[in-house]
């Protein structure tokens, strides 16, 4: 088990992704979007450094939050 950070809204229905056509602050269109961080800190940085790269509104600008998760990895066989 890990513990990483994710960049979500307090409903933690929309997240901080990433494609190929670049970042973006909403549902996930897939789950590997979902951009993780090793540290709190290190997410915390990207919301204060870069709240204005994502073409939200100050609603949206606000609801940005860390939210610590832990991922469980298994084994497929």
């Amino acid at each position: 088990m890990e513990n990483v950070f994710l960049i979500t809204n307090k409903e933690r229905t929309k997240f901080l992704c990433r494609n190929t056509i670049g970042r973006y602050f909403d549902i996930p269109k897939k789950q590997k979007d979902i951009i993780t961080y090793p540290t709190e800190g290190s997410a915390k940085m990207i919301i204060v450094s870069h709240r204005g790269d994502y073409n939200l509104d100050s609603d949206e600008k606000r609801e940005m939050m860390v939210v610590q998760y832990e991922l469980i990895l298994k084994e497929v066989s």
